[in-house]
């Protein structure tokens, strides 16, 4: 927080000594400009590098305000000209105003040796020009700083993807799936040898599916149906007939996009959160309606010893908000219902 708050006055301090600096600069300009004999170190030079240390420290706090009723996203076009507009007129009329407290304090007619006439058809002529300069390297300045922040939150968000889809993979490599996975495997080997080959085979395909998507952000529907298929055989062979898995998915949306694991891990959720036994049986049912996908299972009996963190539900949601904000929804009736939105 005090590292936060000092690298915070830094950048105030340094915008201040550069308005201090550019100030000073711009009104020894404009004194030259309007002088008839310009000389550096005439008397009124120093009187004009005042008045543009004083115009540009109001320019700074003017700035501000423009910022918070004209923002740049909000158009481009009319923040230039308001602001060039503005800018001109506020520095034209403390200009002026200064000049005449500078020539009453000075017993001068006219301090610059001009007539009224040029005096502001020049002042016109380079607060306009000058404030444009500044207005569009502003701009530039602005969309750099966008460009960049934009950047920086597109390679967060790219990583905290990455992130969240290797914590779906630490899922399914863990100890305890493995464990289920190769103690169901070995019971077959020694009863039923061929459909012992086909869990194998299914087993090897889901971690080939799983290694492979990680690193992808989105994936088809039916492929992520597809290896659904074979996660539920493994349940199936498993559980036996105390587990059952509806499809009714349209083929319209078979081609349609969805993070990677996603409807498997919906799946898990439901086994890891209801008893199933002979006399608890689970029904999951997978369909599509009106732009969703939803995933569905009735609720039996909480296991013992089972704490809920809600980690999948978790990894899903932040991996939408990711793909653009967009959240899925949860019923927890006497059905568990999750909606995820179908990406065309």
């Amino acid at each position: 927080m005090t590292y936060r708050f000092l690298q915070s006055s830094e950048q105030i301090m340094r915008k201040h000594i550069l308005t201090l600096i550019l100030g000073a600069g711009a009104g020894l300009l404009l004194s030259l400009y309007l002088s008839v004999a310009p000389a550096i170190f005439h008397f009124s030079s120093f009187i004009a590098m005042a008045i543009g240390i004083l115009l540009g420290f109001i320019i700074l706090k003017i700035n501000g305000m423009i910022n918070r009723i004209i923002p740049w996203k909000l158009n481009i076009i009319l923040r230039i000209l308001t602001s060039i507009i503005i800018y001109s007129a506020i520095s034209f009329s403390i200009i002026k105003i200064l000049l005449y407290l500078a020539r009453l304090k000075w017993n001068t007619s006219n301090f610059y040796n001009l007539e009224a006439e040029q005096l502001n058809l020049k002042l016109i002529i380079i607060l306009t020009f000058g404030f444009f300069l500044y207005v569009i390297i502003e701009f530039l300045i602005y969309s750099y700083q966008s460009f960049s922040t934009g950047e920086l939150h597109k390679i967060k968000a790219e990583r905290k993807q990455i992130d969240l889809q290797l914590n779906a993979l630490k899922t399914q490599l863990s100890p305890h799936f493995l464990f289920n996975s190769l103690n169901t495997a070995s019971s077959l080997i020694h009863h039923q040898s061929d459909q012992a080959e086909h869990y194998i085979r299914r087993l090897a395909s889901l971690y080939k599916y799983t290694i492979n998507s990680y690193h992808v952000t989105l994936i088809s529907l039916q492929e992520e149906i597809s290896f659904a298929k074979d996660y539920f055989h493994l349940l199936k062979t498993r559980f036996g007939d105390q587990i059952k898995m509806d499809l009714s998915v349209a083929d319209t949306h078979l081609h349609s996009k969805v993070p990677p694991l996603a409807i498997q891990m919906l799946i898990e959720n439901a086994v890891k959160h209801n008893v199933i036994n002979s006399d608890h049986s689970l029904s999951i049912n997978i369909s599509t309606a009106q732009g969703w996908i939803n995933i569905s299972n009735n609720k039996t009996k909480t296991p013992s010893q089972q704490t809920s963190f809600k980690i999948g539900l978790k990894n899903i949601q932040e991996r939408y908000k990711l793909l653009g904000n967009r959240a899925i929804r949860i019923k927890n009736e006497k059905i568990f219902i999750v909606s995820i939105p179908i990406i065309e």
